[in-house]
């Protein structure tokens, strides 16, 4: 015997609505958490790739492995970077299960 459908099928539109906007919410979370990566591409593109990696290093983390310097408030603002990231992600995440 064939199962019953439950409830009514959802609209394509709305469909295609709530699959952007996920997709949108990963794109722009994706490229708050890589900023730093992105604020440090000019270093790569000259061919810099031991400056690129102590940069990149020092936006997350703080610390610069080729001096060993230590700096509390980049890492907050390092962290603060992703979670901010993340928080995006989700918040567009939650706002697709709305439409």
């Amino acid at each position: 015997m064939a199962r019953k459908k439950h409830g009514p099928r959802m609209a394509g539109w709305r469909k295609w609505v709530r699959a952007g906007a996920g997709i949108a919410g990963k794109v722009v979370g994706g490229l708050v958490i890589f900023s730093p990566v992105i604020a440090e591409k000019d270093k790569i593109v000259s061919g810099d790739l031991n400056g690129f990696a102590n940069g990149v290093s020092y936006r997350y983390t703080g610390y610069t492995p080729s001096t060993g310097a230590f700096d509390g408030a980049q890492t907050v603002k390092g962290i603060g970077t992703v979670l901010v990231g993340i928080g995006l992600m989700k918040l567009f995440s939650i706002a697709a299960r709305r439409f």
